[in-house]
């Protein structure tokens, strides 16, 4: 018996039908016209754009150990090395990758990706860069540097998972930043530092006679396991970390031991990334590199506002200004004629092909006092001098680096399976994991962490790296015959090449591939495209004529916040009438982006629109938390949702239902926080409160940080207590809400002055006066508890190794 058919009829395209013919057309082509929409099913979602739309549905997330991804990407590294003699060069127990190209490795490997570079190349590239843009360079090192004196060295902590080099584990950047600060108060005697203290920090470090390291120690204790076939309990070995104190006392052990805690990087895999059919590998660094990072980056981005070509430090209207104004400038010199070609370029495996040794000699350059003096420059300032070596040592410190290589494969059998570790017999691990593996371990595996000298490996130094590819620029090239005018933001480029003729045209793309390839940067031949004048893509900004326009295709100002569902609606609309008052968007995208976003806010919270939910409560009066309508449009996003929907309530059940959903004592909600925050137009600060008001569905997400242990829940009670005190800092001394403390003065010791200062304008009462001198006494000797009382430290609880 043969299944009936089922004939599917086509859905009249309602956009052409209804918007581009006329009814005369459709009549004369016969074409049919739907009486009715389609089912709001088939058009009622996102996915009626495209099925193939990449950013449509959730994004893929990445699953699995990261170790052949972070293996993938060393061994390309190191492929890179062409060299043919004195590869490797020993530095103690380091092997540092020399990717300096020398006479005697023969002819230089143009055609072929490599990372090598030619360094008497590279120092006349930085040379006329020096020369042409000496006085930005020592402004923006002098800025940087005096930032650094003042900026608070937790700036470190806005990252998010990052590597604890003290206990080999990944945790948030607070905690890391936590746990290397009481390593440089408990052995340097330092309470709060800046950003080039905190340099300072780990120097002094090196060379300390002893050093004491809170870190923690791999343990195997035995865990009873229940199984329910013989329902008995098993002895099962468990690997678990303690707590432990480590005693470094000699010298060279000291040096070893930071400069192994300031080299290693932790790794992930990269989730939530389109338009990619493998994952690929990222990394953090520790909070000692982090630091030399980010001294470094601070002062390319300031340098990227001011040369040409870089647009790594900039966005939105300013970045296409610099676009349009950089390559219009392009012409030859003594001659406005000349044939024009635009290149879409592309570099193979940017971050792999890039030698920290490179980035060394470019900074090494910019402030070396024997360079200046040759080619009649001042001399560097002591800011730039600070900024040369803190910048040549992280570099030398890159040089260095590991990265985790992450946990083993699974490996099973019919009755069990098991974790390998990475020093089993190679021949347990199958024939994909072995072509990789040889490689990794010809190089070693210290504690899970394997060498990876050569590359900027994971996207380090980005804005580091625009201003190393804006080197090679016009290198050895006679501008009045070929000229390239680049834009560059970390690998991605766009260039316009001009020659007297077609011939020096091709040629000036040959010459800039070649300049390129002298410092390691490998234009790819099949991804770079050239085209007339004009047309191009450079960072989502596509080029076309005199049209210079974004096509960006995330969203994410209209993802949830993940608060609640009222205050997610509320931020939505919010957003979009704040983006309608500053003309970024019109009143079709306010309309769509409201729609969108209520949508996703939906979706998050799993709230369905279901008729009759409510009984003699109408969808319009329905709040949109309890599956109502969405009543906010392009002209009424700036008002509050529940007033919106009390308009709209005409009998009693209705006025009773917003009642009681709009209780402020329902016990579902917190109170409204106050924010104390800086007014341009009061010229002073303002306590500002929620404006909106509190229902029954602002409730309170239940936190899932699960107390297993003694030391979170120790953990969990300080971040309580730190919160507290926060919120006493800022009630004493309000300009804390506006402008964090950068002193390294004790904030007791400020919080006692200001009170001081304060009591001298009020009369007090007795036990006013009590309770205050009490809080005084706090501030200025701190809390002293009782013998019997005091609970034992960390530092007590912990194993001595």
């Amino acid at each position: 018996m043969f299944r009936r058919e089922k004939v599917f009829k086509p859905l009249t395209n309602s956009l052409l039908t209804g918007t581009l013919l006329t009814k005369r057309e459709r009549d004369k082509w016969n074409i049919e016209e739907e009486d009715t929409p389609p089912p709001s099913e088939l058009i009622g979602n996102l996915g009626s754009i495209s099925a193939l739309y990449l950013y449509t549905n959730t994004p893929p997330h990445g699953y699995g150990s990261q170790a052949p991804k972070v293996a993938e990407t060393i061994n390309r590294a190191y492929s890179y090395n062409l060299k043919r003699f004195s590869k490797v060069q020993k530095l103690e127990e380091f092997k540092v990758e020399r990717m300096q190209w020398e006479k005697e490795d023969g002819p230089f490997p143009h055609n072929q990706i490599h990372g090598n570079f030619l360094a008497p190349e590279l120092k006349s590239m930085a040379e006329k860069f020096l020369m042409l843009y000496q006085p930005i360079i020592d402004k923006c090192a002098e800025d940087t540097i005096q930032k650094a004196m003042y900026e608070n060295a937790d700036v470190l902590t806005k990252g998010r998972q990052t590597l604890d080099s003290l206990t080999d584990s990944s945790v948030t950047a607070s905690v890391a930043f936590k746990r290397m600060h009481e390593l440089y108060r408990n052995n340097l005697s330092i309470e709060a530092t800046t950003c080039l203290e905190w340099v300072e920090c780990f120097f002094r470090c090196l060379e300390l006679p002893e050093l004491k390291v809170s870190t923690s120690r791999k343990r195997t204790v035995d865990k009873r396991k229940y199984c329910r076939i013989t329902k008995t309990y098993t002895k099962v070995p468990k690997t678990v970390k303690i707590p432990a104190l480590m005693n470094i006392k000699e010298g060279n052990e000291i040096k070893a031991w930071m400069m192994k805690a300031a080299t290693k990087f932790a790794s992930y895999i990269k989730h939530k990334e389109r338009g990619k059919l493998k994952r690929r590998a990222i990394a953090s660094a520790n909070m000692i590199l982090r630091m030399f990072l980010h001294i470094i980056e601070e002062f390319h981005l300031e340098l990227g506002k001011h040369i040409e070509g870089s647009t790594i430090s900039i966005g939105g209207e300013e970045k296409k200004r610099k676009i349009i104004s950089n390559l219009n400038t392009a012409s030859l010199h003594a001659s406005s004629l000349g044939v024009t070609l635009q290149g879409t370029e592309d570099a193979t495996k940017w971050n792999e092909g890039l030698a920290p040794s490179a980035f060394a000699i470019m900074h090494k350059v910019f402030f070396d006092q024997e360079t200046r003096e040759r080619l009649n420059l001042p001399s560097p300032s002591e800011f730039g001098s600070i900024f040369s070596q803190i910048a040549t040592r992280g570099n030398f410190l890159m040089a260095l680096k590991t990265v985790q290589l992450g946990e083993g494969p699974i490996s099973k059998t019919d009755l069990t399976y098991n974790r390998l570790s990475w020093d089993d017999d190679i021949n347990r691990f199958n024939e994909q994991t072995k072509e990789w593996l040889k490689e990794i371990l010809r190089r070693g595996i210290d504690d899970g962490y394997t060498p990876a000298s050569p590359g900027m490996l994971m996207g380090m130094l980005n804005a580091g790296s625009t201003t190393l590819g804006l080197l090679p620029v016009n290198h050895l090239m006679n501008q009045y015959e070929e000229k390239v005018v680049t834009l560059r933001s970390s690998d991605d480029s766009m260039s316009v090449y001009i020659g007297i003729s077609l011939a020096h045209t091709f040629q000036s793309i040959i010459d800039n591939r070649r300049n390129l390839g002298l410092i390691g940067i490998n234009l790819s031949k099949d991804k770079s495209f050239f085209f007339k004048e004009g047309f191009g893509e450079f960072t989502s900004w596509y080029m076309d004529g005199d049209f210079t326009s974004q096509f960006g295709v995330e969203t994410s100002s209209i993802r949830p916040q993940g608060k609640n569902p009222p205050d997610d609606h509320a931020s939505i609309a919010k957003g979009t009438a704040t983006a309608l008052g500053t003309l970024t968007m019109n009143h079709l995208g306010a309309t769509s982006r409201l729609k969108l976003g209520a949508m996703g806010v939906n979706r998050l919270w799993r709230i369905q629109k279901i008729n009759n939910k409510r009984e003699g409560v109408s969808s319009n009066v329905l709040l949109l938390s309890d599956g109502g309508r969405n009543l906010w449009n392009c002209c009424n996003c700036h008002l509050e949702e529940s007033s919106l929907k009390e308009r709209e309530a005409q009998t009693m059940e209705e006025k009773e239902y917003l009642l009681r959903v709009r209780n402020p004592n329902n016990p579902f909600s917190e109170e409204p926080e106050e924010e104390i925050s800086y007014n341009k137009d009061l010229g002073g600060l303002q306590l500002t409160i929620a404006e909106t008001p509190r229902t029954a569905f602002h409730y309170v997400k239940r936190s899932n940080r699960t107390v297993t242990t003694n030391i979170k829940r120790d953990m969990f009670l300080e971040e309580k207590s730190c919160a507290e005190v926060i919120n006493i800092i800022k009630t004493v001394d309000p300009t804390t809400n506006v402008d964090f403390p950068n002193e390294a003065t004790r904030i007791s010791k400020h919080l006692f002055s200001i009170l001081h200062v304060e009591r001298a304008g009020h009369d007090l009462s007795e036990s006013e006066e009590s309770l205050f001198f009490k809080a005084m006494d706090i501030l200025k000797n701190g809390i002293v508890e009782n013998d019997d009382d005091e609970a034992p430290s960390d530092i007590d609880r912990m194993e001595t190794l």
